[in-house]
Parts: structure tokens; C-alpha cells; sequence
């Protein structure tokens, strides 16, 4: 054993010395918060859904008598809001996403009964009518969308047969007009509760989702391949059984780089990349705040290959618990996290993010269920100036040796306990095993 941790420290060592000196450059300007408030009324509000695009933000989320969407410019008016129409009475688990193509139009799915329902509204036109676009297996809940450049859209959701956590998809290649079969996902682990999240790159790039595993301690991702989706586990390891993992959330960045973000149960909050060779780097966000005391996380991507985190998490055991954001830009340095909630000391749950590179800065919108004397929607608008469009790189790929620990190289076992050991010690947003670093082009237009 000793040898392996030996083995850990010198590849660890190697990695550091191996980074070029754009990573050295400083951490992000401290981010800032620069509005928060409630977009809804005291009711059952219930799975905010946040997208980003033509120069709007867009949110949906569920109540007792509908799926609400709210939308204006990302940076100045009043939201309005519109029923879309039935859930079924039923916002636990009949919710609502938004997501946004290239061109524009907004596309919305929920969850109706026994039905997988959908409405768009491309720009400067009407929404299109309500219309079923598949049917339960049996109790379909937990549902999300992603679109892939202006046709290919893409909704998942869990079912409850042919067994309890079974995973779903459906897509339609031409904007929403057609749309396929349903389709069972090949799972090695049926799914845990929560929403099997989805995200997907420009064309060509990668779609993916990701799930908790019934393990309660495995966070899967699958990338698509034109049939089904390819499932490898992320978080292979459960630090000797003392942390389960659970609510990852994925997004893919416009040079195709997949990132998930999950909360581990007595760990924190923890953030992994995918390497060009398939394998994935994990770094722990958060390990100062209160580890048993972390809830939901989200993650988004940027047009200048920035990374967006938000989580629910409390500092201390006793304390409070708010909504926290940092941002991870393109040269891998993370921002201070600062927290951005104003609700006090309400519970909270459900958050999600959508983010936006402009000129010079990027701007960051999230949401999330507050219970502050009620139950509300509440919305936050953050920006971080100095990591925008302006001098975004060229991709620059600089590659290790390949000498990289999987569970090919060293017995799973064996590697599990390394990895407690290194993550035990490592600093908050130090990488474990990253020996192939990328400076990502922007495809800011």
C-alpha cells in the first residue's frame, strides 16, 4: 500500500510540475452579486428550470395547477409569465424544463399524468400548441431537456417499470416537429431518485446525462451515440462507504469537454472533468462548508468554455443554509465561492443555473425553491468581469505521460483507498489525477 500512495504523490507531483504557466494565472475576479429576489407567488412552487439564449434568460417550474415560464432580456426588465398548461396536479414530481436552441426558440417539456408533453415558441412567434410526445412506462417523473444546435432535441425522465428507477429518452432530429419512440437507456445500475440530468454540446460535440446509481453511491454519465447512451461511472468510489453520492448535475462546454458536479453525503461538494482519453478528474469545491449538510447542486457552461457551479449547502452544522456560486474558467482556476441567497435562514432546495459570456464579462442566472415564510421561486443574477469573450484561446493541448490511475492499472480497491486518501488531503479545487490540461478555444461569436 505504501507503494501506491508513493506512486499517487510522484504522479501527483508530475502533474504540478507539468502545468503550464497559464495555470498559474490568478483565480477569477470574486464574482458579484447583482440582483435577487421572488419570481412567484406563496404556493406549491416546486423544480425551478433555468436556460439562457438570444439574449434572454427563460425559467419554468411546476405548481399545483400548471408549469409556469417566466422570461426578459438577461439583464434588465420584468419577467411575465404564462401557464403552459396541466401537470396533472402533481409538482413533486411532474416538473418542467427549459431549454434553448442556437436559433433561439425556446422548447419546454413536462410531465402530465401519464404523458411526456412538450410546447416551443421559436422568436417572435406564438407557443406552439400542447401535444403528448410519448407515454409513461408506468409512473414517469423527474424530467429534463437539452438541445443540440437548432433540430436535435433531446428529453429524459425516470419511470417506475420496467423497474423503479428505470431511465427514458426521447428525441426528435428536426426541432420538435417529429419526435422518436420511447426508448429504454441501458443501465448497469437502475437510477436513485432525483432528475437524470442532460446536457448537450454544439453539433458534433457530445450529449450527455448522468444519474446516481441505486448504490446511492455511484454517480454515472453516458454520452450518446446515435442509438443509446454509453454508461461509465464517475465516482467510481465511495470513500470506504462513508459518502454516498447523489443529485449530479452535467453540462458539456462548446469545445466538448463534459464536467459533473454532485454533493457527496459527510464530503462536500464535488466537481469532475472528462479527459481525451475517457477517464475523469475529481476535485472536491467545498469541503468547508458543513459536509452533512450539503443539498442540491448545478452546473452550466458558458460560450468562452467557463464553468458555472451553484449548490445548497450551510457553512457550519448549525448554521444556515444559501445558495453558493463560483465560476471555474477556461485556464481550470476557480473563483472564490460567494454566497448569493438574501432569504435568510429558509430551507432550500431544488437549485439550477444557466450561464453567459458576454464581452467582457459572464453573467450567471440560478434559482432555486425557497421555504422563507412560504414556499417561493427566488432568482439570483451574478456576474464575474475579466473571463468574457475578450481574448479567449485557441485550443492548446498539452498532454502527460499517459501514466493515469484507473482501475486498469491499479485493483479497484486498491484504488479507492487511494483516492480517500488523496482527496482526504487535498486542498479545496485541487485536481487528483489531471495530467492532460487544455487551454479551450472560445466560441464566443
Amino acid at each position: 500500500m505504501k507503494s501506491l500512495y508513493a506512486t499517487l504523490a510522484a504522479l501527483l507531483l508530475l502533474a504540478a510540475l507539468l502545468v503550464p504557466a497559464a495555470r498559474l494565472q490568478a483565480a477569477p475576479p470574486l464574482p458579484v452579486l447583482v440582483e435577487e429576489g421572488v419570481l412567484s407567488g406563496n404556493e406549491n412552487n416546486k423544480l425551478p428550470s433555468v436556460a439562457t439564449g438570444n439574449g434572454r434568460v427563460y425559467l419554468t417550474w411546476s405548481v399545483n395547477n400548471g408549469i409556469y415560464e417566466v422570461d426578459r432580456q438577461e439583464e434588465t426588465g420584468v419577467f411575465g409569465r404564462e401557464n403552459l398548461g396541466s401537470n396533472n396536479g402533481n409538482p413533486t414530481y411532474f416538473n418542467a424544463a427549459v431549454a434553448v436552441g442556437a436559433d433561439g426558440t425556446e422548447h419546454v417539456a413536462w410531465i402530465s399524468g401519464g404523458n411526456i408533453v412538450y410546447r416551443r415558441q421559436a422568436r417572435g412567434q406564438p407557443w406552439t400548441e400542447t401535444r403528448a410526445i410519448a407515454n409513461a412506462a408506468s409512473f414517469a417523473n423527474n424530467l429534463d431537456i437539452a438541445v443540440q444546435g437548432v433540430n436535435r432535441v433531446f428529453v429524459i425522465w425516470r419511470d417506475t417499470a420496467p423497474y423503479d428507477g428505470a431511465l427514458f429518452y426521447i428525441y426528435s432530429p428536426d426541432g420538435g416537429n417529429t419526435w422518436s419512440q420511447r426508448i429504454q437507456i441501458n443501465l448497469p445500475e437502475g437510477s436513485y431518485a432525483g432528475i437524470p440530468h442532460i446536457a448537450a454540446g454544439p453539433e458534433g460535440k457530445p450529449v450527455m446525462m448522468t444519474y446516481t446509481g441505486k448504490d446511492k453511491g455511484i454517480v454515472y454519465a453516458g454520452e450518446w451515440n446515435g442509438q443509446n447512451f454509453n454508461i461509465v461511472c464517475v465516482s467510481c468510489f465511495r470513500f470506504g462507504g462513508k459518502s454516498d453520492f447523489f443529485n449530479p448535475s452535467i453540462t458539456v462546454t462548446p469545445a466538448g469537454r463534459p464536467y459533473v458536479i454532485w454533493r457527496a453525503v459527510g464530503g462536500g461538494i464535488f466537481f469532475a472533468e472528462r479527459q481525451a482519453n475517457g477517464s475523469w478528474g475529481v476535485a472536491r469545491i467545498s469541503s468547508h462548508l458543513a459536509p452533512n449538510y450539503t443539498y442540491s447542486v448545478a452546473i452550466a457552461a458558458d460560450a468562452a468554455n467557463n464553468v458555472h457551479m451553484a449548490w445548497i449547502a450551510r457553512e457550519t452544522e448549525k448554521g444556515s443554509p444559501s445558495v453558493w456560486y463560483t465560476v471555474r474558467n477556461r485556464d481550470g482556476e476557480f473563483a472564490t465561492p460567494i454566497a448569493v441567497s438574501r432569504d435568510g435562514g429558509a430551507f432550500k432546495s431544488g437549485v439550477d443555473i444557466a450561464a453567459t459570456a458576454l464581452y467582457d464579462r459572464v453573467v450567471a442566472h440560478i434559482a432555486w425553491e425557497s421555504f422563507s415564510n412560504g414556499q417561493f421561486i427566488r432568482y439570483a443574477r451574478v456576474q464575474t468581469g475579466g473571463i468574457g469573450c475578450v481574448g479567449a484561446q485557441q485550443a492548446v493541448q498539452t498532454a502527460a505521460p499517459r501514466e493515469i490511475l484507473t482501475p486498469q492499472v491499479v485493483p479497484q480497491a486498491e484504488l479507492d483507498a487511494q483516492l480517500e486518501a488523496a482527496l482526504e488531503a487535498a486542498q479545496d479545487g485541487q485536481r487528483i489525477y489531471l495530467p492532460i490540461i487544455f487551454n479551450q478555444r472560445s466560441f464566443c461569436s
